[in-house]
């Protein structure tokens, strides 16, 4: 695994911050540890692989709780 830092801006109207993002019909699913979101705008999914970001929620602009 290889962690990267990075900025991007998020599209209208599309969550922010997710618990989870599913790749490959499920076959794999990514989370974060306690705190920690799937950043919305960074999931890319193509034939060569996929991406998904992850940051805390707080930075993610996630209120209300923090997903486990």
């Amino acid at each position: 695994m290889m962690a990267l830092a990075g900025c991007l801006a998020v599209p209208a109207g599309k969550p922010q911050a997710m618990a989870a993002v599913a790749f490959h019909e499920g076959a794999v699913v990514v989370t974060g540890p306690r705190g920690y979101c799937v950043d919305a705008a960074s999931v890319r999914r193509g034939a060569s692989g996929s991406f998904a970001l992850l940051a805390s929620c707080a930075s993610l602009g996630q209120t209300g709780g923090v997903y486990a």
